[in-house]
């Protein structure tokens, strides 16, 4: 992948893309950010679309009176971590916020470490997930009350949650509604207790077989 940072001339290269965040959510702040999820799923082809709105799903849910909850798997981030950041200030404004950390990302444990570390000090609930497993899933959960109920939105990702991803590497990532299912899951994987991986089909052992054999999620 250096070969595109060798000095070249300018007709072998495309043209500069600047990401820009998908129409049904741009321009959007707070409430109304909140609404344009409710009404349809958001879908993010990166780098063609902008990581913006992740970094503002997660900056609003810190700063909206209305969110009682925030939980996110952290997997890799980056010096300058805004998420990191949004969860901090999300505990600081009184918050629930739960944070699982993977400290087995490679060539990335001491940087995850010192953000556990911070968020602790801000009062985010930081856990280190399942000592056998490596947590890889991308996911960010917040629990809002409007009126009388309790609304939850996710974000559900492919890649990490990182600002400055690699141009070249193709990530999808999907802010919707919840089904209970996914809520269910990281409420398990924030226990970290083996007693609680019914329902979590781990890649490396339990999907191939589960898949093949038709099993239903349970």
């Amino acid at each position: 992948m250096e070969l595109v940072h060798l000095p070249s001339p300018d007709y072998l290269r495309d043209p500069p893309f600047s990401p820009q965040p998908p129409r049904s959510i741009r321009w959007r702040r707070g409430e109304e950010f909140f609404s344009s999820i409710a009404r349809r799923d958001v879908l993010l082809h990166h780098p063609f679309d902008s990581f913006e709105p992740v970094v503002e799903f997660i900056n609003t849910a810190a700063s909206d009176p209305k969110v009682l909850a925030i939980k996110q798997t952290l997997y890799r981030t980056s010096g300058d971590s805004p998420i990191s950041r949004a969860l901090m200030k999300a505990a600081e404004n009184g918050k629930h916020v739960t944070a699982l950390v993977e400290l087995k990302a490679r060539f990335d444990e001491e940087r995850n470490v010192t953000w556990a570390r911070q968020m602790e000090r801000s009062g985010v609930h930081v856990v280190f997930g399942f000592l056998d497993l490596k947590t890889h899933c991308k996911v960010a959960l917040v629990v809002r009350q409007e009126g009388n109920v309790l609304r939850r939105y996710v974000h559900l990702g492919t890649g990490n949650y990182n600002p400055h991803h690699r141009a070249d590497l193709h990530r999808f990532g999907t802010v919707y509604p919840p089904t209970k299912t996914l809520a269910r899951m990281l409420r398990r994987c924030s226990t970290c207790s083996p007693a609680t991986r019914k329902g979590i089909l781990g890649a490396g052992w339990w999907l191939l077989p589960k898949i093949c054999n038709g099993a239903p999620w349970s």
